[in-house]
């Protein structure tokens, strides 16, 4: 077998490549660590981020990662492309999306050669490996890292990367199409710090003076103990290379910032201290409308807080520790839960994100719920907009978390004019990060010419 190609397909949100343009800038680190696991088990890999240029029609087989729902009609196209001068050259497709497809749906979106490497076993029998492939979390990804160019790791670290620390969430917030549901699991801790140690020499190389980091974990604060570990490698790292500024961002719950103040006291103090500037918690509506969108975890109540009741809100009580600790807040706002949000409940979430951001400063992040994302509970129970999408995957496009309401996303008609006034106030908020979406969607609602001018007013429009 000739090297696997991996492919980092083109941002769903960028222009053509045609006019030179680069897509959207961001370290492709899931393919960095499939191509870590595949050297373990003997298998010779090239990875191919086409944000920056297009990969060869090289390879027998070739992978590539479907980041989310409106970046299958990337993929598809890119399939189509690859397979029109090797009719037999088998594809596998990986990434949190896929993960949520079965092989026959994968099959039906992308084609017959085509096989969903997120499926147990899946990898080992397609390439034959004679070793088994170590998982994720048991691998070292330095080896893979040095085998980049120093212009495209230069390009990654001087705009902002992720940093994988751990997986899953032990919540289950209804909407939520990520590993959730399931015991959080860390890394190997000496794998984590052979990465950061690799990604701080080549800043220092490089004549980077600051590393901006996104940590990946779904609920940051989840698991302190093992947290304060990753502190402690991370402190041991930044001081071989005092000329190097951390700064890292990370996302985490109401519930899990109230334990923390309780019985880790010292942590926040610590997570600043070592770069932490900003966490943003998923406040995800009002809280009369928390429970029936899986965020009962947003009701402290729980925690036997004193004069709690069932709709208490401890936004700003969470606001407050964070910001004691000198670390700004961002305060996600999905709104238009379909069959759960109606005139009066979009009213509440939004004074709730006005008041806290004129009062503490927080940074709003909304963006509109979306159902029938593989990986969500409705999607495996189907409906009418499922099996519209699987005949006209072009549309998934339309799924993208910053794009408008839609009846695609679920909404019913009649609150889709109500959501989108919603969610434009809020974009309108100070500090604002989310950048409108324009979704396309099917005749009757817009022609073809509509559709074509959406895509290209939402170019560059990429969520940071």
């Amino acid at each position: 077998m000739n090297e696997v190609l991996l492919i980092n397909p083109r941002n769903s949100l960028a222009p053509p490549s045609e006019n030179g343009k680069e897509g959207h800038l961001w370290k492709p680190d899931s393919l960095i660590t499939l191509a870590a696991r595949l050297e373990v088990a003997g298998i010779r890999s090239c990875i191919f981020d086409e944000n920056l240029r297009q990969a060869p029609d090289a390879s027998d087989i070739i992978g590539l990662t479907v980041v989310g729902a409106p970046w299958i009609p990337v993929v598809r196209q890119r399939i189509l492309e690859l397979s029109q001068n090797s009719p037999r050259r088998r594809f596998i497709i990986g990434g949190q999306l896929a993960a949520g497809l079965s092989q026959d749906e994968t099959e039906q979106l992308f084609g017959p050669n085509v096989w969903n490497g997120m499926i147990s076993g899946q990898l080992e029998r397609i390439l034959d490996t004679k070793k088994p492939i170590p998982t994720r979390e048991a691998v070292s990804v330095r080896n893979t890292l040095c085998q980049m160019s120093d212009s495209d790791l230069e390009k990654y670290l001087r705009a902002e990367s992720s940093i994988y620390i751990a997986d899953g969430c032990h919540f289950n917030c209804s909407f939520c199409a990520a590993k959730k549901g399931q015991k959080e699991s860390y890394r190997d801790f000496h794998m984590l710090q052979e990465e950061l140690d690799f990604l701080f020499s080549k800043a220092s190389e490089l004549g980077i003076e600051k590393l901006r980091l996104y940590a990946t974990n779904l609920d940051l604060l989840q698991n302190p103990e093992s947290l304060l570990k990753v502190v402690d490698i991370i402190q041991e790292v930044k001081g071989n290379y005092p000329e190097i500024e951390l700064v890292f961002r990370g996302l985490s719950t109401l519930i899990s910032a109230i334990k923390v103040s309780k019985k880790y006291s010292h942590l926040l103090g610590q997570l600043r201290n070592i770069g932490l500037d900003r966490l943003d918690f998923g406040v995800d509506g009002s809280p009369e409308t928390w429970g029936r969108i899986g965020k009962k975890i947003n009701h402290l109540s729980i925690l036997n807080q004193p004069n709690d009741t069932p709709n208490t809100d401890h936004t700003e009580a969470v606001v407050d520790l964070i910001k004691s600790a000198d670390i700004d807040v961002g305060l996600f706002m999905v709104i238009g839960h379909p069959s759960v949000d109606d005139a009066a409940s979009l009213k509440a979430a939004y004074k709730m994100l006005r008041r806290q951001v004129l009062k503490s400063g927080v940074i709003p992040r909304p963006y509109v719920a979306t159902n029938n994302i593989p990986g969500q509970s409705i999607w495996s129970q189907g409906s009418p907009e499922k099996d519209f999408l699987m005949e006209n995957p072009r549309y998934f496009y339309a799924l993208e978390y910053a794009a408008l309401a839609s009846h695609l996303k679920g909404q019913s008609p009649r609150v889709i004019r109500n959501v989108n006034e919603c969610y434009r106030d809020m974009l309108k908020l100070p500090g604002c990060t989310t950048k409108l979406v324009e979704p396309i969607l099917p005749d009757p609602h817009m022609n073809e010419g509509q559709r074509q001018a959406a895509i290209i007013r939402n170019y560059g429009q990429y969520d940071l």
